[in-house]
């Protein structure tokens, strides 16, 4: 069914070509008798129609297909964005601009968070951290997108922080599992900065490599954080699994949470007054679109307090398997529209 609908494709193609060319032929022998019916047409201008028509006619027989499909690129791309936005200011215009030259985007954007008291510091939460997400290169050629992922130390004398994992599945059947010594060697840390860095290579016309990352760090029970997109990312979710006495609060920087649209394109699961695990955008975040985390922990129990007081109040060495909050957590700068780019991190499975 689709190759009959290829030729007949084709065949209405070179159908309205050859009309437009016959129309263009008419046009050049009988200028005179059209300027008498359309008057506000000379004959001089008639000419100058029809040569033209004739003239696409030719190069649209002519020219090779391939050439004509990125010439018509090449002008959605770089012209139409110009047209879209007559009459906004330049500066809507490059932002529409901006938008059609994406090369590299991510789908299926997770956003992970484990929260669990530490049993040997009041006042503070070990959290897991993870990021996953499937990249995309709708181009034709081959895009290297920079695989970002770190965590800071905020409180060393409660644990350190530390990037637990990370992978790249795909393309095809490649794996890669950053764990261990192999981790090691591709981590950096300056000052109380550890971040993981690596280069993922998409081939042409893409969507089947994941990319993930783990990290794991200390916070206060009352607290937040912020993550920053620097890669433009379709439908990101946010996913907390936290003790239940925790109020959280979710919050996504972008036009959508504003409670006057219709509909609502934030999706709570499940939805208030049940305990929310769950936050979903059906919306396409900007480099520099943000979401905003903040949590709150509650009075526990009495007889967990009573329990806590009898427990031993010795806190885990610094170089415990505890790891410190980060503050805020951001990724690499990515690479200006025109070169390959994209930028990793993800969250292993969780």
């Amino acid at each position: 069914m689709r190759n009959e609908d290829g030729g007949h494709a084709k065949l209405a193609f070179y159908a309205i070509v050859i009309s437009i060319g016959v129309l263009g032929i008419v046009g050049l022998y009988s200028a005179d008798f059209i300027s008498c019916w359309i008057r506000f047409l000379t004959p001089e201008i008639i000419h100058e129609i029809s040569q033209a028509l004739i003239t696409a006619a030719l190069l649209a027989l002519s020219v090779d297909l391939y050439l004509k499909k990125r010439l018509a690129t090449e002008f959605v791309r770089d012209v139409s964005p110009f047209i879209e936005g007559i009459g906004l200011p330049d500066e809507f215009q490059d932002e529409i601009a901006f938008i059609r030259r994406i090369p590299v985007y991510r789908r299926d954007f997770r956003l992970s968070y484990r929260i669990r008291r530490v049993e040997a510091a009041s006042g503070f939460i070990i959290m897991r951290t993870g990021i996953v997400f499937t990249l995309v290169n709708q181009t034709e050629v081959e895009q290297k997108y920079p695989f970002a992922a770190g965590c800071e130390d905020a409180f060393p004398e409660i644990g350190r922080a530390r990037v637990v994992a990370a992978g790249v599945i795909g393309p095809g059947p490649d794996r890669k599992t950053y764990s261990g010594d192999a981790l090691a060697k591709v981590l950096k840390t300056e000052g109380s900065m550890q971040t993981l860095s690596l280069i993922i290579s998409i081939p042409p016309k893409n969507d089947k490599i994941l990319a993930w990352a783990e990290m794991e760090s200390i916070a206060e029970e009352n607290d937040s954080d912020i993550f920053w997109f620097t890669t433009p990312t379709v439908k990101p979710a946010v996913e907390i699994d936290y003790p239940d006495d925790f109020e959280i609060a979710v919050h996504f920087g972008h036009r959508f949470t504003d409670p006057a649209m219709a509909p609502d394109r934030i999706m709570r699961i499940p939805p208030p007054p049940s305990k929310t695990h769950t936050w979903a955008a059906d919306a396409a975040m900007l480099p520099w679109h943000a979401i905003y985390i903040e949590w709150k922990g509650g009075k526990l129990p009495p007889e967990i307090v009573q329990a806590a007081k009898a427990a031993p109040t010795e806190l885990p060495p610094k170089d415990s398997d505890h790891a410190k909050s980060q503050k805020e957590r951001s990724e690499q700068k990515p690479s200006t529209p025109d070169k390959a780019n994209g930028t990793a991190g993800a969250a292993s499975p969780f």
